[in-house]
């Protein structure tokens, strides 16, 4: 069985399963590759080995903190652990031979080498490269390509190319993407292919944002399952024979449109009582665009439905990452952008509603504009009035003594001072205070008390209390010009 399906297959009885998954997924690029393989090895896998290493070239002589791992390195309480459970993936996939025996054998540069004496290791012939390599083809691993003739090689992917490109027309790196996609994505459902209705989703719902490629993709990634050779498992080649019948459903009419079930109830239905994920069939864009954009729904309820799927599409991708793997987020957004260039097209065919309900949206609309006029005026009354009380408050010295501002600020180093500040007391009080003392307005001061230090009309007031403080409290006038500084 290929490591990838193994780990993912039995993933409940594999303890450190994210380690595991991980280990096997980083060794898949090296597996041609002993000498790389063996630093991975030595990197991320064999922290127990370097600890004990370290103590001996100590003599014992260190602390549990004087050791560190390296970034990403497997706990050292735990390495030998997931080394076994990564043994036991890949013992039965021949691509990982040089992973298998460095594993057997124990072999590591820090400790001399421990062999489990329960596993043995695998022939390494003259030719073990060329034979990795051969499996790793007929498990149709061997992608990413950087020529689209190493593709075009196979007799079937030939034919299909001349058949389709002949009314295509498309260009070599257009084709080299689609087979590489197309490998990626074959190579993620045969690991989800335990259980095909789920795995379907990830070809059914694909979305690249081109019709013409993403249709060419699942072509090939239905001949791709078709064909697959599981080595006489009856049991997979079953589940894929599934796969392959779900993926035909994925042009059909019937697929790709709101199920029947919620059709027959759309002009009763509540948005929000819906059950998203089933009523776009699991993220298909082209039922989401159905839904948006239905004769019973108006442009603020379309607007509301992109809302909760997008809001539902990201808590499940959250939840099941390696299903929803393409990314909609600016599909959401282009269907926003085209439901609001749409209300004015809307407007404009007005005239098909009676006469009634196209008075009454009028009426609607004129209150709107009106309430939104008048919030308007109220608003910048509000700033005029804050612009003229800002003017009146960074006059340095009134014929009352200071201003507001000033004082707020006087009040807050003499309060720091008698170990009373912002965090352990409430501003209101202050507020209160300083009314009672300087007689000025309470709600002035309050607002006075959130103080921007770095405002010019905060510096010049800070530059004028120093000056105040300089006779009486020059350790005060000290610590105002040091924040002046900053």
């Amino acid at each position: 069985m290929r490591a990838k399906v193994y780990v993912e297959t039995n993933k409940k009885d594999i303890y450190y399963y994210d380690h595991v998954k991980k280990a096997v997924y980083d060794l898949y690029p090296l597996r041609v590759d002993k000498i790389q393989t063996l630093e991975y090895f030595n990197d991320n896998l064999y922290a127990d080995s370097r600890y004990r290493a370290f103590k001996k070239n100590n003599n014992d002589k260190i602390k549990e903190s004087d050791f560190k791992e390296l970034p990403g390195e497997v706990n050292r309480d735990i390495a030998y652990k997931v080394r076994i459970e990564l043994l036991n993936v890949i013992s039965d996939d021949d691509t990982f031979i040089f992973a298998h025996n460095i594993l057997a054998l124990g072999i590591n540069k820090y400790v001399e080498s421990h062999r489990l004496n329960i596993c043995k290791p695998k022939l390494e012939s003259l030719d073990v490269i060329s034979k990795i390599e051969n499996l790793i083809c007929e498990n149709n691993e061997d992608y990413p390509k950087y020529n689209l003739s190493e593709f075009l090689m196979q007799k079937d992917h030939w034919e299909f190319y001349c058949n389709q490109n002949s009314e295509l027309q498309k260009d070599e790196k257009w084709w080299l993407e689609a087979f590489n996609y197309a490998y990626e994505l074959f190579d993620n459902v045969r690991v989800k292919s335990y259980d095909p209705f789920k795995a379907q989703y990830i070809i059914k719902n694909i979305y690249f944002n081109d019709k013409e490629f993403e249709q060419i993709i699942v072509t090939i990634i239905k001949n791709l399952i078709d064909n697959y050779n599981c080595n006489n498992d009856d049991e997979k080649r079953k589940r894929l024979k599934m796969l392959s019948v779900m993926i035909e459903e994925y042009n059909s009419e019937s697929y790709l449109n709101i199920d029947k079930y919620y059709q027959n109830k759309l002009p009763t239905l509540n948005p929000d009582k819906i059950n998203w994920l089933k009523a776009t069939k699991v993220f298909n864009y082209n039922i989401i665009r159905k839904w948006v954009f239905h004769d019973s729904f108006n442009h603020d309820q379309r607007l509301n439905i992109i809302n909760l799927i997008e809001k539902k599409y990201y808590k499940e991708k959250a939840s099941h990452p390696d299903i929803l793997i393409y990314d909609l987020s600016e599909y959401f957004q282009n269907l926003r952008d085209e439901v609001n260039s749409n209300l004015i097209k809307e407007c404009d065919e007005v005239n098909s509603y009676n006469e009634s309900s196209f008075m009454k949206e009028i009426e609607a609309l004129k209150i709107d504009l009106f309430q939104k006029t008048n919030e308007v005026e109220r608003l910048y009354r509000e700033n005029e009035a804050l612009n003229k009380e800002n003017q009146k408050l960074a006059i340095d010295v009134s014929n009352d003594g200071m201003t507001v501002s000033q004082l707020a600020i006087t009040f807050y180093y003499f309060f720091n001072e008698l170990g009373v500040n912002f965090g352990n007391s409430d501003k209101t009080e202050w507020a209160k205070l300083i009314n009672i003392i300087t007689g000025k307005s309470r709600e002035r001061i309050r607002r006075a008390l959130n103080i921007e230090f770095d405002t010019k009309i905060s510096q010049k007031n800070l530059r004028y209390i120093a000056g105040c403080f300089h006779n009486l409290f020059p350790l005060i006038e000290d610590k105002i010009i040091k924040d002046i500084k900053e």
